[in-house]
């Protein structure tokens, strides 16, 4: 078995929704987490613009795109939290981070690593207003 194989079947093992883009945003590799939360198919998804696939109805990551922040900077990794519209039509809340995809020293474009914290926030913001009830 190639390298190749064992890192598909590793991405495709993990809940984390993983992407990998070029330096023009068109995607060269979606998981199977992706493929799930998006409901697009890795053949679908393939050379199509991130926005299209795992932008908002506004497409304004678009217009702030915080993986080309990170791939002109040149910075190693970048984190940040946003919501995503699921295939079902859910807010879904993110943890984003993203890292430049280099080969050879030169930067070849970016990868994107969310988790799904919807839960998280929740509890978090119920826990938040039981201490300020029990504070009362």
């Amino acid at each position: 078995m190639d390298t190749e194989h064992i890192a598909s079947a590793v991405l495709d093992n993990i809940r984390e929704a993983v992407y990998v883009l070029d330096l023009d945003m068109n995607i060269l590799y979606i998981n199977l987490a992706s493929e799930q939360l998006t409901g697009r198919s890795l053949k679908a998804a393939l050379g199509k613009k991130c926005w299209k696939i795992f932008g908002d109805e506004d497409l304004t990551c678009r217009d702030v795109c915080p993986i080309e922040k990170v791939i002109a900077e040149e910075h190693a990794l970048a984190h940040h939290e946003r919501e995503l519209k699921t295939r079902d039509g859910q807010v879904r809340r993110m943890a984003v981070s993203i890292s430049s995809l280099r080969f050879q020293e030169r930067i070849e474009g970016a990868t994107v690593i969310m988790d799904d914290i919807t839960e998280f926030r929740r509890l978090e913001y119920t826990n938040l207003k039981t201490l300020i009830k029990l504070e009362r």
